[in-house]
């Protein structure tokens, strides 16, 4: 059971990944294609379509963007767009071309690729947002791994293939930044837990005792080391108003 679940897992995430680099959208042949080996009932593949949804990836149209994002996030990828409205674009007819010569190290090669690539990375960085990452800095992180991979297309042998490095890449950086944010939120929520309940026990042993307490007596209340309060108050820039100064403590 539990392998059938990682590999259902495993299978949402190919999906998922496949929808974001078709700028959101899969068709629903590819969609079938996809969940072939599965023997799933229309219920559960409606599921799967509604589940898709919420990770803004549409089935046969691609889902309204606009609707995840805030005001200020709309504004800036107006004004965005509007900076690199001019860059140049290559065409479909030279694609190929530019890109093998990019792939040999041609500077002016990588640079056009970056121009061509850059008005992409935000449609990819929308579909990311309201995972706790700024559209701004998702756009930002995208924008360097573009950068940096034009510049290491040599290990592609085709243009389809340093096409798919391209996107693969920036795909990536903008996963990466909100799995980065996420840990980060974490750790923050978990500071805030350890210093209420130091804050708690202050509270607890101020009142029993009649006035403000040492942080060595709730460490010793709390079993915890002195210096683990000590690091965890001055982590979360806290100050607690049961427990005296240090300079005072006996």
């Amino acid at each position: 059971m539990e392998e059938k679940e990682l590999e259902f897992r495993k299978k949402l995430e190919e999906i998922i990944t496949l929808g974001k680099k078709q700028d959101g959208s899969l068709t629903e042949g590819q969609l079938e294609e996809a969940l072939k080996d599965m023997s799933l009932s229309k219920e559960q593949t409606e599921a799967i379509v509604e589940y898709l949804k919420a990770n803004k990836i549409g089935v046969g149209e691609p889902v309204n963007l606009d609707e995840f994002m805030s005001t200020e996030e709309k504004e800036y990828l107006e004004s965005y767009l509007e900076e690199i409205f001019m860059l140049e674009t290559i065409p479909k007819s030279k694609f190929a071309e530019v890109t093998m010569k990019a792939i040999t190290g041609e500077k002016d090669a990588i640079l056009r690729i970056i121009n061509h690539y850059l008005p992409q990375v935000p449609d990819i960085a929308r579909l990311y947002v309201g995972q706790g990452v700024l559209l701004e800095d998702l756009i930002g992180e995208g924008n360097v791994a573009l950068t940096i991979m034009a510049g290491m297309l040599f290990e592609a042998e085709t243009a389809e293939e340093a096409d798919q490095m391209i996107l693969q890449s920036i795909l990536e950086a903008m996963e990466a930044a909100v799995i980065e944010n996420g840990e980060s939120e974490k750790e923050e929520e978990q500071i805030v837990s350890e210093i209420n309940k130091i804050a708690e026990q202050a509270e607890e042993l101020a009142q029993l005792l009649g006035r403000k307490v040492s942080i060595s007596e709730v460490s010793k209340e709390m079993g915890i080391a002195i210096e683990q309060i000590q690091e965890t108050i001055k982590i979360a820039g806290a100050k607690i108003d049961s427990i005296q100064p240090e300079d005072d403590t006996r």
